[in-house]
C-alpha cells in the first residue's frame, strides 16, 4: 500500500468536504436548537391575535432550491459514496443516510446534522485512503491515474468556484471526474475478476 499517497489524497478531499459542509450548514444551523426539531413560530397577523402555529422552515419548498454548486462538486468528487448514501443536503428530501440517522420521517436536529456530516467525512477519508493507497492503474504520467485526475478536477472546480464570474461553470471539471470514476470502477472490477480467475486456475493446477 502507498500510505503516503493514500493519506495525501484522503487529506485533500476531507478538507474540501469539511469546507463545503461548514459553508452549507452555517446557513441552516442557526435555525436548529440542540436536540429539538428544526422549527420556528409563525404569527398569524391576519387574525389580529397572538395565535401561533408550529412551522418548519424546511417544509413546503420555502428553503428548498436547486442543488448548490458546492454540493455538486463534493458529490461528483465522491461519486461512490454519494450513490451509496444519497449524500446529504439540508432542507431537501432526506437521503438514505439521513433517514437512518434522523428517523422516518426525518427529524433534523443539531446533533443529527453533525452526525450525518461526520459519517460522510469518515467515509470520504476511508474511500480516498483506499483509492490513493491502492492505485488500480499505474500510468507513466501521474496525473493520468484516475485518483489523481479526480483530485485535480476537484481542486480546479473549487478554484473556479471562488473566482468571480466562473462560479456557474465551476462544476464542469467534475463532469470529467465522473468519467474518471466510471473508468476507475470498471478497472477495479476487471482486476478483481482477473485475480479471481488466477486463483481459480492455481487451485485447479494444485489439485
Amino acid at each position: 500500500m502507498q500510505w503516503k499517497r493514500g493519506f495525501l489524497l484522503a487529506g485533500i478531499h476531507l478538507a474540501v468536504v469539511v469546507a463545503m459542509f461548514v459553508q452549507e450548514e452555517s446557513a441552516v444551523w442557526p435555525m436548529i436548537k440542540a436536540n429539538t426539531d428544526r422549527t420556528s413560530v409563525l404569527r398569524l397577523a391576519a387574525w389580529q391575535e397572538d395565535g401561533t402555529v408550529p412551522f418548519n422552515p424546511c417544509d413546503g419548498g420555502i428553503v428548498d432550491g436547486p442543488m448548490p454548486t458546492e454540493e455538486k462538486i463534493v458529490g461528483f468528487a465522491n461519486l461512490p459514496i454519494a450513490l451509496l448514501t444519497g449524500w446529504h443536503q439540508p432542507c431537501t428530501s432526506p437521503s438514505r443516510l439521513t433517514a437512518m440517522v434522523e428517523g422516518n420521517p426525518a427529524r433534523p436536529t443539531h446533533g443529527s446534522e453533525i452526525a450525518v456530516s461526520t459519517i460522510l467525512c469518515v467515509l470520504v477519508f476511508i474511500q480516498w485512503l483506499l483509492v490513493g493507497g491502492f492505485p488500480v492503474v499505474k500510468p507513466k504520467q501521474w496525473w493520468l491515474e484516475p485518483g489523481a485526475f479526480i483530485t485535480a478536477c476537484t481542486l480546479m472546480s473549487v478554484a473556479l468556484m471562488v473566482v468571480p464570474g466562473f462560479h456557474a461553470v465551476s462544476y464542469v471539471p467534475m463532469l470529467l471526474a465522473v468519467l474518471a470514476w466510471v473508468y476507475l470502477i470498471i478497472m477495479a472490477l476487471w482486476n478483481g475478476i482477473q485475480i479471481g480467475l488466477r486463483k481459480g486456475m492455481a487451485r485447479e493446477d494444485a489439485s
